[in-house]
């Protein structure tokens, strides 16, 4: 809106947030000053009202009530924050600027009012920025992707921020609340691991993990990212950003060698399915699927209590037993280790699809037995990845005469090679009848 002299006002980064009362809206105003002189802001004052007329009382952030001086040539961001009816809705409002007049009857001169938009919306689509204000320095927030599991009682995302200091300053992040956004607007907190006292220095990015638990009767449908900062001194939660994850990342695949991403409560994990393999066993048929566990983040991680199974064709389950075939607890930044997971089956069956259902177990504790000193603790598992493959991909891999196959698995390195090979001509035995005395 222009107020003369080359100067003009913006309305900017425009919220509302549910709260247990009520709603609170928080905007920012932008002071543009093209003058050649400094332009006061104390001359002037933006109202809210709603398109029918009602009247909401509008105040300063805290922060920003001495951001009154705007030099020359340049601009002044000032936010605000009001508290409205539930009923009242974002399009519902209208921003009045006025400048003080005293030769007016109200004291007041109408500069121009600015109604939302019917089209307006707080959320920033996904694969875009948002940019947000620390400390005066600005940072781009964008949602890198979203993963999550799921049991028989809820999902448990994971939603990866990136945060990309633009300024000229180095910021800590500060003790940001991070909620997830149903479409039916229901708000679900999240946890962010590693962010205390996390810098971000000028011109570099950070990725920090959120994740939570969502009850899996909610649909997955239309999940926003809220970033809100709860002002003590107001005691309120006023509203950052509203940002849109990716779609999930895509766990299926016929293909070996790719990477996928999953999350339990002690952060995210890199699985990569290498092979699927089905071997005779005695009289029955083995079905083992080679799995190479990494840790890409840039803390170390515990080795997850894994299982899973094997599901044939869509319908037959064949349950699998985990074998961990490298003695590590744990993994280090940019390391990984290998797991198998075995199943049985006989071996005249026979199938066109496998998928192998990878899962974390999660004891749920003890019962005490009636009668009995004892005790039994039941097991509850949590579904990470899965991965479809088909039979006519699930071939022995051959070498020849003279290469080698190579074993490298932590502290078992070894390289097998056939030198030779030999035919021997079978004798065969007759037992004589004869009996020597």
């Amino acid at each position: 809106m222009d107020i003369g002299g080359g100067s003009y006002f913006e309305v900017k980064n425009l919220y509302m947030l549910p709260e247990s009362t009520g709603k609170t809206v928080s905007f920012t105003l932008t002071v543009n000053n093209g003058g050649s002189s400094e332009l006061l802001f104390i001359d002037y004052w933006v109202h809210l009202k709603t398109k029918s007329g009602n009247d909401i009382s509008v105040r300063v952030l805290p922060q920003d009530k001495d951001k009154n001086r705007i030099s020359p040539k340049s601009s002044q961001d000032i936010s605000f924050y009001a508290t409205v009816n539930d009923a009242t809705q974002l399009q519902d409002l209208v921003f009045q600027l006025i400048k003080w007049d005293f030769s007016q009857p109200n004291f007041e001169r109408t500069l121009g009012e600015i109604a939302v938009p019917d089209d307006y919306s707080v959320v920033t689509p996904a694969g875009e920025s948002q940019l947000i204000q620390m400390a005066g320095n600005p940072v781009k927030t964008t949602v890198k992707k979203l993963l999550y599991g799921k049991n028989e009682k809820n999902y448990t995302p994971t939603v990866v921020l990136t945060l990309q200091n633009t300024g000229s300053r180095s910021v800590t992040l500060p003790a940001y609340q991070y909620l997830l956004r149903t479409a039916d607007g229901d708000l679900y907190p999240l946890d962010a691991k590693g962010v205390k006292d996390l810098t971000i220095n000028p011109k570099t990015d950070k990725d920090i993990e959120l994740s939570g638990s969502v009850p899996v009767s909610v649909s997955t449908e239309g999940w926003r990212l809220v970033i809100v900062q709860y002002a003590s001194d107001l005691k309120l939660n006023l509203p950052l950003a509203f940002l849109t994850p990716p779609p999930v990342s895509e766990t299926d695949s016929v293909d070996t060698g790719k990477e996928y991403h999953f999350t339990t409560d002690k952060g995210t994990y890199t699985a990569r399915l290498d092979a699927v393999q089905r071997l005779p066993w005695e009289d029955q048929d083995i079905l083992t699927a080679k799995l190479t566990l990494a840790n890409k983040g840039p803390e170390a991680l515990p080795i997850p209590d894994l299982t899973g199974y094997f599901e044939l064709d869509d319908a037959v389950k064949v349950e699998a037993k985990l074998i961990r075939t490298e003695s590590v607890i744990g993994l280090s930044p940019n390391a990984s280790t290998q797991v198998q997971l075995l199943g049985k089956i006989p071996y005249s069956y026979s199938f066109g699809k496998v998928k192998l259902v990878l899962q974390e177990k999660k004891g749920t504790g003890g019962t005490q037995n009636s009668g009995s000193s004892g005790s039994s603790a039941t097991t509850e598992t949590t579904d990470l990845l899965e991965f479809v493959h088909r039979s006519e991909l699930m071939n022995i891999t051959y070498n020849n005469v003279g290469e080698s196959y190579k074993s490298t698995t932590v502290g078992r390195n070894a390289s097998f090679s056939v030198q030779s090979v030999t035919t021997y001509r079978g004798i065969r035995r007759i037992r004589s009848p004869f009996k020597w005395k």
